[in-house]
């Protein structure tokens, strides 16, 4: 080789590695920004440039899109949405930094693409209630034992002795109904109506979960809902992807809509970009009033205690902070049950909650918020 093809190709690998470099550079910076954004100590400052034209500083960032929801004020210059306490901005540049109260909006920064809300109307108190509180997973993890007040069976011949331990109780029977045993279906409902008895606490049985991956389509859900309630006291219930809700797949008759609300996703990946509250709430606000319009559904609502490494569904893992805005969503909406999805061990691609014993801790006090313990 060459003298100059060695440089060359020295020099190609020389321009791999800044690009790489690069690319974990603008990773860091999309980070600190994150965590700069999301710290407690905001501020608005409000400077008029000239009579036309005033500009709006957020923490130290400049605003670059303000996005209204107030349809009444549109047309009108988006200063006009700020109430400044009687004044106006001025002409000579004069900085106001007193923004008045029952402000409601949201905007964008110039280098950054995810919108922030802010507000500073009084925020409502949050009920204190009692809620049924479960894991999906894990079997094993006898330690979450003492932060929860919801069982779970995978038989309806274990109900008694689930209640007999647990305020409340959830019952899994998925694993019998199966494409190819359809003919079966009404037989087997039919079957389990026999033995079930309507105890309190009971709050549902589960159907399926996550049924259309699995084949089943909205006219088989809805014939299988319909059989339950010939046959049964106990409310029937079909866990959904958050595409569902928002594809509004499921039928149109009485059930538990349980939501599998698994939101963080990895930076970059073609999946919505969750990292602050704000768009967390935003965003399961959002799919729940989508699948409201089908139906007036009771909701339950399944919390990401797990990541994947999988190039098909690249979730990270849930920020610390998630299961506080877990407990702000449940108690801001009619939850009647809230579990988490979690693994009892990683296999290299499912990340397992003990693998995340911080998060762990956090789920754990929530936990005994919502139980009242």
């Amino acid at each position: 080789m060459t003298n100059k093809l060695r440089n060359i190709r020295n020099k190609q690998i020389e321009a791999i590695q800044i690009q790489e470099r690069a690319i974990d550079l603008q990773k860091e910076v999309m980070n600190d920004l994150d965590e700069y954004i999301a710290q407690d100590d905001k501020y608005f400052r409000l400077e008029a440039l000239d009579l036309d034209t005033v500009k709006l500083t957020y923490n130290y960032l400049d605003v670059k899109d303000i996005l209204f929801t107030n349809d009444k004020r549109e047309g009108k210059p988006w200063f006009s949405y700020f109430d400044l306490t009687g004044k106006r901005p001025n002409p000579d540049g004069t900085i106001i930094d007193e923004l008045g109260s029952g402000l409601d909006f949201k905007f964008k920064l110039d280098n950054a693409d995810r919108v922030i809300e802010y507000s500073t109307k009084e925020k409502p108190e949050l009920p204190v209630k009692e809620v049924p509180v479960s894991f999906y997973y894990p079997k094993n993890l006898h330690e979450v034992r003492d932060y929860v007040n919801c069982g779970k069976v995978w038989q309806v011949g274990q109900i008694e002795d689930m209640l007999g331990e647990y305020k409340y109780g959830i019952v899994y029977i998925s694993g019998l109904f199966k494409q190819e045993n359809k003919d079966r279906w009404q037989s087997i409902v039919q079957n389990i109506g026999t033995r079930l008895s309507n105890r309190e606490g009971l709050l549902y049985i589960l159907l399926q979960d996550e049924p259309f991956h699995k084949g089943f389509t909205t006219e088989d859900l809805r014939q299988l809902i319909g059989w339950c309630h010939q046959y049964w006291s106990v409310k029937p219930a079909i866990n959904y992807t958050i595409d569902n809700c928002l594809d509004q797949r499921m039928p149109a008759v009485d059930h538990v809509v349980v939501v599998n609300f698994y939101p963080f996703f990895e930076r970059g990946t073609e999946y919505p970009q969750i990292f602050d509250e704000s768009d967390f709430q935003g965003y399961l606000h959002r799919v729940l009033e989508s699948a409201s319009e089908v139906f007036d559904f009771e909701f339950g609502l399944t919390g990401q205690a797990f990541w994947n490494k999988s190039s098909r569904f690249p979730w990270r893992k849930p920020p610390l902070e998630s299961p506080e805005w877990y407990k702000k969503a449940v108690l801001s909406h009619n939850i009647i049950h809230f579990q988490w999805w979690a693994y009892d061990s990683g296999n290299g691609q499912w990340g397992y909650l003990k693998e995340m014993p911080e998060l762990l801790n956090e789920i754990k006090k929530v936990n005994q918020e919502l139980c009242l313990k």
